[in-house]
């Protein structure tokens, strides 16, 4: 998990107070380990033959903030946007 956190895997930087490792790498890992299928800000994707670019992303929540040039916005969730055809 520290690894995937791009963490120092020296025991005294990934352990608590209590000498066992920070119980917050379980609990954040699953945001890591999720975050590279996230697009970036001003990606482009067609959704419903609508073409609509990436406004925001909320990674914690898992949605991705849509709108299109016609002031038409939309969220989806992350599981969406891996279905979605990004355009080149």
């Amino acid at each position: 998990m520290a690894r995937d956190q791009s963490l120092s895997l020296s025991p005294s930087k990934i352990s608590g107070v209590c000498g066992r490792l920070k119980c917050c790498l379980g609990f954040e890992h699953e945001l890591y380990a999720t975050a590279g299928r996230a697009p970036a800000a001003g990606q482009c994707v067609v959704r419903s033959g609508v073409e609509m670019t990436v406004v925001a992303v909320d990674e914690e929540h898992g949605r991705v903030l849509l709108s299109s040039s016609d002031g038409e916005e939309c969220s989806i969730s992350l599981e969406e946007w891996d279905g979605a055809r990004e355009d080149a």
